[in-house]
């Protein structure tokens, strides 16, 4: 599992529209699944237990 806290800076001409936010990506995969969550604003353990739960229920088991 892979996970990243990005912060993401909006450049405007006009500085009241200027602004920052934090995001939080969390990545989850092997060989045949991938769960990716992306939560603007999110905490990483939220984050985490959310591509955890995605993860879970998309992979496929023979």
């Amino acid at each position: 599992m892979t996970c990243r806290r990005v912060t993401v800076k909006e450049t405007a001409t006009d500085p009241a529209h200027r602004r920052t936010e934090e995001e939080v990506y969390r990545v989850r995969a092997d060989h045949s699944t991938v769960a990716f969550v992306n939560r603007p604003g999110g905490s990483l353990t939220e984050a985490a237990d959310l591509t955890a739960e995605l993860y879970r229920t998309a992979r496929v088991r023979r």
